[in-house]
């Protein structure tokens, strides 16, 4: 689904066609009348065409995904963090812990054995929805079209990383396995709220500090790649004027930010008459909409008013 005006922009309403078509014939009688021909010999019309623009599609899945791909990827693994938190907890509970370590266990292999027990059950089932969304269904195709499976991929064991690590954290505050559990699943849909009052306008600063949460900088990188598929247009290839990139938004996961950046362009009109350059066209507005008099070098144009037809003719 492209981005695209919901309304027609209504050109000949307001005055667009108008302006250019005045425009134009005040620089072919300037040049006309710098030739030494007649201006006045020919005569001018207008016709409206739009510009060229790739074709418009539209593609349910992608609001499907703009609005509940965070949703799902927390209600998927919110099971994973309870029972997760709550073996940990356990272990600590049953002194276990503490027994390993006086046989000679180091913490550190304690916790790795835990990581990768954890990531032998979580890295299928991350690789099973990168395939879903990544496959071809055939007439349908993908649902994910413009996004590298291996990147998405990569996107969710970031995430998967963080899901674990989450667990490892919320297993150190407490002490009884079902408070543990408890606690687990409170924690880990509480840092997703932020998210829903975080806005493209919002700065890099703020989402630096909300993906601290790591729920939120998920939903972020999710809203990322929505974006991009909705443009049609790869995510781990961005246009520069976008000002932000794929990875930035997988590190997000991992306490990194957005940026975004808008550009804005302008026409510099001027309403004075005095000291105009004579390749310079100066418009002077007399109503919001419509210009009265065109300066085009030494040639000035007393404007009368158009009669726009509906067909794009002058």
């Amino acid at each position: 689904m492209r981005p695209s005006i919901q309304h027609d922009p209504d050109y000949i309403g307001l005055g667009i066609v108008h302006l250019q078509a005045l425009v134009g014939e005040a620089l072919a009688k300037y040049w006309l009348l710098k030739d030494g021909r007649d201006p006045d010999t020919i005569r001018f019309g207008a016709y409206l065409q739009r510009m060229a623009y790739p074709p418009y599609f539209y593609d349910p899945m992608i609001e499907v995904l703009q609005s509940f791909l965070p949703h799902f990827l927390i209600l998927s693994f919110i099971l994973s963090i309870i029972i997760n938190t709550k073996y940990l907890v356990y272990e600590k509970e049953s002194k276990l812990k503490e027994s390993m370590k006086l046989m000679g266990l180091q913490a550190s292999v304690h916790w790795l054995s835990w990581f990768i027990t954890f990531a032998i059950y979580l890295i299928p089932s991350l690789a099973i929805y990168a395939l879903l969304l990544s496959l071809d269904t055939g007439y349908h195709g993908r649902v994910l079209p413009k996004t590298d499976p291996t990147v998405f991929f990569a996107f969710l064991l970031c995430y998967g990383i963080a899901l674990i690590t989450f667990s490892f954290m919320v297993s150190t505050f407490v002490q009884t396995a079902n408070v543990g559990a408890a606690l687990g699943g409170i924690l880990f849909y509480s840092f997703y709220i932020p998210s829903n009052s975080l806005k493209p306008s919002v700065g890099k600063g703020k989402k630096l500090v909300a993906g601290l949460f790591f729920n939120t900088a998920m939903a972020l990188g999710a809203n990322f790649i929505s974006f991009y598929e909705a443009i049609d247009q790869s995510s781990q290839e961005p246009e520069q004027s976008q000002g932000s990139n794929f990875l930035l938004r997988s590190l997000v996961l991992l306490g990194g930010g957005a940026e975004w950046r808008h550009s804005r362009s302008g026409l510099q009109c001027a309403s004075g008459e005095d000291n105009i350059p004579n390749n310079t066209i100066v418009l002077t507005f007399d109503s919001p909409k419509l210009p009265s008099r065109i300066h085009a070098g030494y040639l000035t144009l007393d404007l009368e008013p158009y009669v726009l037809l509906h067909d794009g003719l002058l």
